[in-house]
């Protein structure tokens, strides 16, 4: 997973231009690590406080570096939630987990949310801004139905956006590109399938709540900076491409030896760079021709 992102569209394009989303994803994957190791700490209570307080460091870090924190946040929500509605201890101890994760949290991105409060008309015009209601195709609906359709069909596009659509205006200058090449969508979708089976453990279960939450907050929105909010997506896109892989060579085996099946992987590894570069670097119509500063760039907090 961590090489299919290394040689992604979102990676060779966001990381030269906007470090304040790369850094947000760095938080992210931080943040979700710890507390995977925590929850696996169970035995030593010690540690699993510590961890679990790394963690939290780290999450209220985010604030400071990008809005998409907001979902990144809703999504944690959900994780505790799940783990408090699934773990098997006592509630009381995953309420006191929690406390341990969200009170340093609360703590680091404090200074951010006071100063946030304080300035809650401008906060307030920002979301107004990029909120799918206050869009004209959104008004231009009449009734309830109407309206819940055009949303749902917006979150839906914005799937379809991140999986699978080929032609999307994520640069400036009328570049287009495939958010993720052919062989990285398919991968995410197996791994996508292939979790619903397996949601009683946790990291395929952060993964679907991650895209859920990730998906459908950024399609309550518009489509300005679209892609800079779809950063909290991909450690559930590339993770779920990394469990497809992981299916694909447990599939595959003892179906063919060992060298072809990592011979085929080594194959899928290298089509992905080829075509993300020869994207990228393409003079006629790459990515590198459209250098700039990318659509994104106004969801930093930089604004």
């Amino acid at each position: 997973a961590g090489l299919l992102l290394a040689f992604s569209v979102w990676h060779l394009y966001y990381s030269r231009l906007a470090l304040p989303v790369i850094f947000m994803l760095t938080l992210e994957l931080l943040a979700l690590h710890l507390v995977l190791r925590a929850f696996a700490e169970r035995p030593n209570i010690e540690r699993q406080r510590w961890l679990l307080v790394l963690a939290g460091l780290s999450f209220g870090a985010a604030a400071y570096v990008n809005n998409a924190f907001f979902i990144f946040a809703v999504a944690m929500l959900l994780i505790w939630a799940w783990e408090y509605l699934d773990s098997e201890r006592p509630a009381r101890d995953v309420l006191r987990s929690a406390a341990v994760f969200f009170v340093p949290a609360l703590i680091v991105a404090l200074p951010y949310l006071v100063v946030l409060a304080g300035d809650a008309d401008r906060a307030g015009d920002h979301v107004r801004q990029v909120a799918l209601t206050s869009t004209p195709q959104y008004m231009e609906r009449e009734g309830v139905s109407a309206q819940a359709s055009y949303v749902l069909a917006n979150i839906g596009r914005t799937a379809a956006t991140v999986l699978l659509r080929r032609d999307v205006e994520a640069f400036q200058g009328g570049r287009t590109a495939r958010l993720l090449d052919p062989v990285t969508a398919l991968l995410a979708l197996i791994g996508l399938a292939a979790g619903l089976w397996r949601l009683g453990k946790r990291s395929q279960a952060y993964i679907w709540i991650l895209f859920v939450a990730g998906i459908v907050a950024a399609g309550l929105t518009g489509e300005a900076g679209i892609f800079g909010r779809l950063i909290v997506v991909l450690p559930a896109v590339f993770g779920a491409a990394g469990f497809g892989l992981h299916w694909l060579l447990t599939w595959l085996k003892g179906r063919v030896s060992d060298a072809v099946s990592y011979g085929l992987v080594a194959l899928l590894l290298a089509f992905v760079a080829f075509h993300n570069l020869n994207s990228f670097f393409d003079e006629t119509g790459g990515l590198a021709a459209s250098i700039g500063e990318p659509a994104s760039a106004g969801d930093g907090r930089a604004e």
